[in-house]
């Protein structure tokens, strides 16, 4: 189920978006590479570091996916059931 706390429902829609779309990764990696050419950033450890941590970010979802994986699916039925409600209102 959704948490009822502000923060921790905050933090769960965030994980959910998170793991299902890489729309946010590609525009981290976006700005990182805009970020590179705007200052002329040289410093090869600052790419080491950047790589490592995108990896990361890359690998986790599917850490995510398998943890929440139940409660993702549930998540799921109530944004459709949502949808379906809204669209019903508006008649």
């Amino acid at each position: 189920m959704i948490p009822k706390d502000f923060i921790h429902k905050c933090m769960f829609v965030f994980l959910y978006d998170f793991t299902d779309k890489f729309k946010s990764l590609f525009l981290i990696l976006i700005l990182y590479i805009f970020l590179l050419f705007y200052f002329s950033i040289n410093d090869g450890y600052v790419v080491i570091s950047f790589v490592l941590i995108y990896a990361i970010l890359i690998i986790k979802p599917f850490d995510i996916n398998k943890t929440l994986n139940k409660e993702f699916k549930r998540y799921k039925k109530y944004l459709r059931l949502k949808k379906i409600r809204r669209y019903h209102g508006k008649n």
